[in-house]
Parts: C-alpha cells; structure tokens; sequence
C-alpha cells in the first residue's frame, strides 16, 4: 500500500511540479495584474470578429506528436475602417500568430 501512495505520490508532483508550471495565488495575480497593466492601451482599439474557425489536425500517436493548422474567417463589424489587426502574446503553449511562419492571404468576400 505504501508503495501505491508512493507512486501516486511522485507522479503528482512530477505532473504538478516539474511538467507544469504551478503557481500561487499570489504570483497568478501579480502576473494578471502586469498583464492588465501592459496590455491596457489596446483595450479599445477597434478588431475584426472572428466568424467561422476551421481546424485541421494531423496527430502521430508513435511520435507523440501532433501537428495542428487553423483557418480563421475574420469580418469587420464595425462601420469604421480597421487599418491594422492586434494579435495577443504567444504562451509558452502556442505560436505567435504573427511569427514569419503564418501566412495570411487577404480575400474579399463581399
């Protein structure tokens, strides 16, 4: 019994610890509040909508991998001109939707 408490144990701070980055409250709100505090200025700037997501995925189970590709459909749904579009900060877990790998392709669809 001692060494199934003992397993399930380690497996948890493995997972909680080391895998994945835990924080305390505290830390989780000083890091929103730094947030809040950066990225202000952008709070009413006028962006398109996204109005349809298509995701493709190709997934590698004997390499664990997965490889993953979206086409968003994005309208401007304002009655102003929008001159430019603001993506947000990659997290540790996504890519930049602004790195030189994207592609994006302007279609008039009206």
């Amino acid at each position: 019994m001692a060494i199934v408490w003992l397993g399930s144990a380690s497996f948890i701070y493995y997972n909680v610890s080391v895998l994945n980055k835990h924080r305390s409250s505290k830390e989780q709100k000083k890091l929103q509040s730094e947030y809040e505090k950066k990225y202000k200025k952008y709070e009413r700037i006028l962006q398109p909508k996204v109005t349809d997501v298509m995701v493709y995925a190709d997934i590698f189970p004997e390499k664990r991998n997965i490889s993953m590709r979206a086409v968003l459909k994005i309208k401007n749904k304002t009655d102003q001109r929008i001159d430019s579009c603001t993506c947000s900060p990659p997290t540790a877990s996504t890519t930049p939707c602004c790195s030189t790998n994207s592609r994006f392709r302007y279609r008039n669809s009206s």
